[in-house]
């Protein structure tokens, strides 16, 4: 019986966790998760409210290197908010699935560049970006960016409470865990997503 409590623990912990990465799994799609802008989540033609489109999505996407790495920072943090204004956020995490911790580690803190023959410093360290690995995350060369103003949203609207009884007729030892949780993206500013190739 204990045993069974400690699962639905950890069954309650996961879905929080598939929650989460279903943003990043399925974030370019409008029928999974939309943006205020009732696009995706990821898309190159997020509206702008000022006139214009502006993306979160690296097109083409491309798997995890220094170059695409810098790549998607730079976009990140260009590009202007909703009115035309430089948004002035900065990548502080980078996201990868299990596959490209040791990558991803190599990128964020090799003292020279990891992919260089003529040691060139690696720049790239210099940024401090914190590093999330998911094992939740399904596209295996695929990487996400979040920025210091993280427009990610998980909302607990119930904690996780468990509950036991027993069943007087049958002898039977009932257990359950029940939580509310929501995962939502109004402005996607914040995020930004290489599906790889």
């Amino acid at each position: 019986m204990e045993d069974t409590s400690k699962e639905l623990g950890r069954a309650g912990r996961e879905t929080l966790e598939v929650l989460v990465a279903d943003i990043w799994n399925n974030g370019t799609a409008t029928t999974n998760h939309t943006a205020g802008d009732a696009l995706a989540v990821f898309s190159n033609s997020h509206i702008a409210l000022g006139g214009g489109t502006w993306s979160n999505l690296l097109t083409p996407g491309a798997d995890l290197s220094a170059s695409s790495l810098q790549s998607a920072i730079d976009n990140l943090e260009t590009t202007n908010d909703g009115r035309g204004k430089k948004s002035m956020i900065k990548a502080t995490t980078l996201v990868v699935p299990t596959g490209l911790s040791w990558k991803a580690k190599e990128l964020l803190n090799s003292g020279y560049d990891p992919e260089s023959p003529n040691n060139a410093i690696n720049a790239i360290k210099e940024r401090n970006l914190k590093l999330i690995v998911s094992p939740y995350l399904t596209d295996a060369d695929g990487f996400g960016l979040i920025a210091d103003q993280n427009p990610l949203i998980a909302f607990e609207r119930r904690k996780v409470t468990f509950a036991k009884d027993g069943d007087f007729n049958t002898g039977d030892y009932l257990m359950k865990v029940t939580f509310r949780f929501s995962v939502e993206v109004n402005n996607p500013l914040g995020l930004y997503w290489s599906a790889g190739n």
